[in-house]
């Protein structure tokens, strides 16, 4: 089998890539805390679907060909209504981000470290 760069690199990109996006959705709501009327938006990784095809794949191989969806949505809480009519709540906006920077930063960590092993491989074969 043939080793592609996308392969060795396995989900970690795109898991960066979605990241990106999900803290971008968390900044806007930080951005727009004191906005009148604005609503929270969430921003949603569906795993479920390359889970279910890991599950139906052989047991011994792990597709990579699956990247798991996003969605970005209205919050729709209801709750911590400002007299504006905003509903975000800066402490939790807050502590998803940070969580949010935390999971990119670990993706960005694998990434590094496959280029890392890719590289040693590289050097020791040519």
């Amino acid at each position: 089998m043939l080793m592609t760069f996308e392969n060795a690199l396995s989900i970690h990109p795109q898991m960066a890539q979605l990241r990106t996006a999900q803290i971008a959705v968390q900044s806007g709501n930080l951005f727009n805390s004191e906005t009148p009327n604005y609503r929270s938006r969430v921003f949603k990784i569906d795993f479920d679907q390359p889970l279910a095809q890991l599950a139906t794949t052989n047991d011994r191989h792990i597709s990579n060909n699956s990247t798991p969806k996003a969605s970005v949505a209205l919050r729709n809480s209801g709750k911590n209504m400002s007299a504006e009519g905003n509903d975000v709540s800066l402490a939790q906006e807050q502590a998803e981000l940070a969580q949010s920077v935390a999971r990119f930063n670990i993706s960005l960590f694998m990434v590094r470290e496959q280029i890392s092993r890719l590289e040693k491989v590289t050097t020791r074969h040519s």
